[in-house]
């Protein structure tokens, strides 16, 4: 199924309802210099003047096993009725070509529609791309408007990631990722494949469109017993919450909201994913026991034999119940300690 990134494109195009593909056509890099003329002249008529991109689909770019994604010129924004830009990017893209090798006979250029008005742009991947875990991983800029920013790794909003549970999506109360991902979801089907790099846009309506699918080439890096793990402490920690969030005797509150800045900061002082040595020191000289001592000598009521902080999948939180119960006046009311 996978082939170059232009044959690829052109394959699924119609077998895919939710994405949309640019309109686009592509020739063989090694015809470009003889069928110049040609080629300029079916671009000018088949895009009308309207703006287009110029971009790589090298025979070594999209493979399996291995991948030579970002290592090839694309460029954006050319008017299609500009014969001299028009021949200026696509040399530009074959010469990205030949400063790594030869030329190949498979050496491909796409010349493809530019999406307008976008306003939201990026890279999904369908496992995380170092340890395989089961999340849909997406890369987005969705301030610059433009469509290479994550790619590039160019522009200061390239660097917003959201991590998804390929089994929730259901859960995403965001239009537009939940768009996006049942587009992804269908382009999975469509290719035989879970384990894809995608490069997409969306526009002002949320209509997602698709640049370019590539398999990910990581996957004999894997650890196949990750999902299982994450899975399963995936369905502890929903138990543990579920339980923790009733309420709970003796102490005021029917719920309660975990944070990991409240009260006594966990994130600043041991950080976001801290170190099991770490959690444990905070935890034995602060957060079990120590913290409601503190209160208590201070005159504040305190919430008997409960730890303040719970860590969550390795990640701490503070239990803000507990935290706004410590700082009542202890004559409130007979459920609290007695001295």
């Amino acid at each position: 199924m996978f082939s170059s990134k232009a044959q690829v494109l052109n394959v699924v195009k119609s077998s895919l309802v939710q994405f949309t593909i640019p309109d686009m056509f592509f020739f063989k890099a090694t015809e470009f210099q003889s069928t110049l003329q040609e080629i300029v002249d079916v671009i000018d008529k088949k895009y009308y003047g309207i703006d287009v991109v110029v971009r790589s689909s090298a025979a070594d770019e999209d493979g399996k096993t291995n991948s030579s994604a970002g290592e090839y010129e694309s460029v954006l924004n050319v008017p299609s009725n500009n014969p001299e830009k028009i021949t200026k990017a696509i040399n530009r893209v074959i010469a990205s070509y030949e400063k790594k090798r030869p030329l190949m006979a498979d050496d491909e250029v796409i010349i493809q529609e530019m999406v307008q008005n976008t306003t939201m742009s990026g890279v999904i991947f369908t496992h995380d791309l170092n340890t395989g875990a089961p999340y849909y991983v997406i890369n987005y800029d969705d301030q610059s408007g433009l469509t290479d920013t994550v790619t590039s790794g160019g522009g200061k909003y390239a660097n917003r990631t959201l991590y998804v549970h390929r089994n929730s999506i259901n859960k995403l109360r965001s239009e537009r990722f939940n768009k996006l991902l049942q587009a992804v979801q269908e382009l999975e089907q469509v290719m035989s494949s879970q384990f894809l790099d995608i490069e997409f846009a969306l526009d002002e309506n949320l209509t997602p469109y698709l640049l370019q699918v590539r398999a990910i080439t990581t996957q004999p890096n894997w650890n196949r017993a990750v999902s299982k793990r994450i899975d399963s402490t995936l369905k502890g920690v929903q138990s543990f919450v579920e339980n923790r969030f009733k309420r709970i005797e003796k102490v005021y509150g029917k719920t309660t909201l975990f944070g990991q800045m409240p009260d006594w900061n966990p994130v600043e002082m041991i950080g976001r994913s801290p170190r099991a040595l770490a959690t444990s020191l905070y935890q034995i000289l602060i957060t079990d026991n120590v913290w409601s001592r503190a209160r208590k000598m201070m005159g504040y009521a305190i919430p008997i034999n409960q730890p303040l902080m719970v860590t969550l999948a390795g990640q701490p939180f503070i239990d803000t119940r507990l935290s706004f119960h410590s700082y009542l006046p202890k004559t409130v009311s007979p459920i609290f300690q007695k001295n």
